[in-house]
């Protein structure tokens, strides 16, 4: 898969517990990269709540902003 926009979600879904529809509502906001926290907003039940960012996912979040690069 060459696709860095699903390649990404993907991750996300797998590694965080992420469904899809949480993954397409983050923002660059949301990523806490110094302690490799993701910040969910609105999950089940309404509630926000933090996740783990693992290492892969991190790679691909930056290698997607970085070709994206998404609005704040």
């Amino acid at each position: 898969m060459n696709n860095i926009k699903h390649k990404t979600i993907l991750r996300l879904n797998y590694s965080a517990g992420l469904m899809v529809s949480l993954v397409i509502r983050l923002k660059p906001a949301d990523t806490n990269i110094e302690r490799n926290l993701l910040h969910i907003i609105g999950s089940k039940g309404k509630k926000d709540r933090d996740t783990i960012l693992l290492d892969y996912s991190l790679k691909a979040l930056k290698k997607y902003f970085k070709v994206y690069r998404p609005l704040a």
